[in-house]
């Protein structure tokens, strides 16, 4: 309760008296969450990671209370810790901080990652690439399938290839990614283990296996600037590295560990887009200039991907740009389930630890 909680202010406030804190902002370490430096001190990474800050009735830093241990066993604050909160901002109200935030985000700066203890743009800078490459391979996976299989349909319409297509578009849009993940990492990598067909569970290449970055690859000198950036940035997307360098083993190897996050993440946009495209394609097909092609003796052929095509993709168009968003929101989930190392898993270890920081 109140009174309980100041008593434990008043604790940390005898254990820290020349910080000018009164009992109900004195802040408790509550867990052990992070390391120590070579001298074997707390870092300041140490007292804010995991459910660590607690706040009384100043509110400056918001946390969650869970006191399980005797107040004995709470390690005693030192300066360091106090230089962090004002390093980072944390010591000034909610407005201020978030002023810093857009300040630094207009000058192209995310901030810093107390919790990694690196610049939040050296992360994006490493782990973004991870994420849009597999964004992109099941954007254009699901594109090119559901494109065919909604053509297909409607150029079928009403026979059994039309009942097939439009049933397993609505088996893929309910499959949870997670589910279906876990199913295609069992079949391709247990059941179908010493054949052809087995592909790679986890991890974005075999073990072992690295590439040389743009910047080594081209002898650049420079160790920092914008145009560092953007190649340290293309080095991390490995198809496009492995690519432009001819590093053709290692371009397969990518593709094979791709395969299986990108068919996960790759189904729920695939089902939407094989939808519209059969219903944008029927629209079009009951058009007159269509029938007009037919009189004129045009093959079926002709008449759907020379004449129909062109108006029936207008919408697909829109949803496959929208189906970006969900995509790179879906990876989230499916990077942790294949082992990725993109954005989703330090973005989830981030909320957990409430790192604004990486979050925002």
């Amino acid at each position: 309760d109140a009174q309980e909680s100041r008593g434990l202010g008043d604790v940390y406030k005898r254990q820290i008296p020349d910080h000018g804190l009164g009992a109900g902002e004195a802040i408790s370490i509550v867990r052990d969450g992070g390391g120590t430096d070579i001298q074997g001190h707390p870092t300041f990474g140490h007292f804010v990671h995991g459910h660590d800050l607690v706040l009384g009735a100043g509110g400056k830093f918001a946390g969650d209370a869970q006191v399980d241990g005797q107040l004995d066993e709470i390690p005693t604050l030192g300066n360091e810790f106090f230089g962090g909160l004002q390093r980072f901002g944390l010591d000034r109200p909610i407005i201020s901080q978030f002023g810093i935030y857009m300040h630094d985000l207009a000058h192209g700066t995310f901030g810093r990652s107390f919790r990694y203890g690196r610049p939040v743009l050296d992360l994006m800078i490493e782990r973004l690439p991870v994420t849009l490459e597999l964004t992109l391979a099941a954007l254009t996976l699901s594109s090119v399938l559901g494109v065919l299989a909604g053509v297909l349909s409607a150029y079928r319409r009403n026979s059994p290839i039309d009942v097939g297509t439009m049933l397993m578009a609505n088996v893929g849009v309910s499959m949870p990614v997670f589910w279906l993940g876990l199913m295609l990492a069992y079949v391709f990598a247990l059941l179908l283990k010493d054949t052809p067909f087995w592909l790679a569970p986890s991890g974005r290449n075999t073990p072992g296996l690295t590439i040389p970055s743009l910047v080594e690859a081209w002898n650049v000198s420079a160790t920092q600037g914008t145009g560092y950036s953007i190649l340290m940035f293309l080095s991390n997307l490995h198809l496009f590295n492995a690519f432009v360098t001819g590093n053709w083993a290692f371009f397969w190897d990518t593709i094979k560990h791709l395969i299986l996050p990108a068919a996960a993440l790759c189904t729920i946009p695939m089902s939407i887009i094989a939808r519209m495209t059969r219903s944008s394609l029927l629209e079009v097909l009951g058009q007159d200039y269509i029938r007009t092609a037919r009189a004129k003796g045009l093959r079926d052929v002709v008449v759907v991907y020379r004449h129909a095509m062109r108006n029936a993709l207008l919408p697909v168009v829109t949803v496959i740009g929208l189906s970006l968003g969900s995509l790179l929101g879906g990876a989230v989930l499916t990077e942790t389930i294949f082992k990725f190392d993109g954005m989703g898993r330090p973005l989830l270890a981030a909320i957990k630890a409430r790192v604004s920081t990486l979050v925002q």
